[in-house]
């Protein structure tokens, strides 16, 4: 009925309960039906990270003792360092459960947190095929959210001021929340 242009104009009346008549013209309704679904559509997305880095990069700070993951290039471990505005610092999501580094900007593919063991440091691995890669989850990614970060080898977390494992509950939890920032500002 609504797909024939000839009829999108032609009004409708309608016999309401208290005996009024109700006209409405079909052009109104199909207008009404389409705004609705443009603002659904609106709220439904997410909204821009107004105070991002380039390509809405983010930083992920220890709690514990303020420090940001830093990676090293492929293979190499994840330390805590200092926060820069470098690319070694920055983070950004890659598929589903994979965060990728931009550490090694000339390699041909993109470099994610690879779990190594329960207790054992994290590293760097090609995030197509690197071998634990695809098993780290945070809880947020809003800004400022402070989240754990989680895989099958238990809790991204800091040793000390330079060195992270991934491991089970740590008893001092901030070692394994981490606070992320869209800006070092």
């Amino acid at each position: 009925m609504l797909d024939d242009p000839a009829s999108m104009n032609a009004a409708s009346t309608t016999k309401l309960r208290s005996g009024m008549k109700m006209t409405i013209r079909r052009s109104v309704l199909v207008g009404a039906m389409t705004s609705a679904m443009a603002v659904g559509l609106a709220v439904s997305a997410p909204a821009p990270t107004a105070q991002a880095e380039a390509g809405g990069r983010w930083y992920m700070v220890n709690k514990y003792n303020g420090k940001c993951v830093k990676g090293n290039g492929v293979k190499e471990k994840l330390v805590l360092a200092t926060c820069k505005k470098k690319d070694a610092f920055h983070w950004n999501n890659y598929g589903s459960a994979q965060y990728a580094n931009y550490s090694a900007p000339t390699i041909s593919y993109a470099a994610c947190i690879a779990d190594n063991g329960k207790n054992k440091p994290v590293y760097l691995r090609a995030c197509n095929g690197g071998k634990g890669t695809k098993s780290f989850a945070l809880a947020s990614l809003k800004k400022g959210a402070k989240t754990p970060i989680a895989g099958n080898c238990g809790y991204l977390q800091a040793v000390n001021k330079t060195t992270l494992k991934c491991g089970r509950k740590p008893s001092n939890f901030n070692k394994a929340t981490w606070v992320i920032k869209y800006s070092l500002k």
